[in-house]
């Protein structure tokens, strides 16, 4: 995790992560890293180098990181990231589930 948030930074583009699962959970040990990066308006996925571009294509990162990465730009609407943090917030059965917000300070 501590490699893609450093990849996602570099950036200067990430304004919020999310991060959900396993991860978040009294698991001794995940199995892997859910997450969802924020970034901002003016992200250029096509000024970003080709390491750190694993990050935003969902299968490199499943590869390279062994993380679930989704990503989307900040302009889109409010209430479909909500959509998106209540839908991670449950298990497949329904069942509520731990997500945070990682605050990230330069």
């Amino acid at each position: 995790m501590e490699k893609i948030v450093n990849l996602a930074k570099s950036t200067n583009g990430l304004e919020r992560m999310i991060v959900w699962g396993s991860f978040v959970s009294n698991v001794e040990s995940p199995n892997d890293v859910d997450m969802l990066l924020i970034m901002k308006d003016d992200f250029i996925i096509d000024k970003v180098d080709p390491e750190t571009r694993k990050i935003f294509d969902y299968v490199q990162g499943r590869i390279a990181f062994n993380a679930d990465i989704f990503w989307t730009k900040s302009s889109i609407a409010k209430e479909t990231i909500d959509l998106w943090l209540e839908t991670y917030q449950m298990t497949r059965d329904f069942k509520p589930r731990g997500i945070v917000e990682v605050i990230i300070n330069d």
